[in-house]
């Protein structure tokens, strides 16, 4: 099945958009996804206009971990 969110044994129309009993954050937007051609597929908050710059560096001395490691 393709969902972004699945709402079990509650009110679709009010817990789909948040609530503090099932852990989506409060929303008036929902995002649907890539099946919807959405760039997100939980609920649209204010954290979603947020302009957040990252910034990557080498790490020279981390190990990088086997394939092995990765999928045991």
């Amino acid at each position: 099945m393709t969902v972004s969110r699945l709402v079990v044994n509650q009110p679709s129309s009010t817990s789909a958009g948040g609530s503090l009993y099932n852990g989506f954050a409060p929303t008036t937007t929902l995002g649907c996804g890539t099946w919807g051609n959405n760039s997100i597929s939980e609920n649209f908050t204010y954290t979603h206009m947020l302009n957040i710059s990252r910034i990557g560096y080498d790490m020279k001395d981390k190990q990088v971990p086997t394939d092995e490691e990765i999928w045991e």
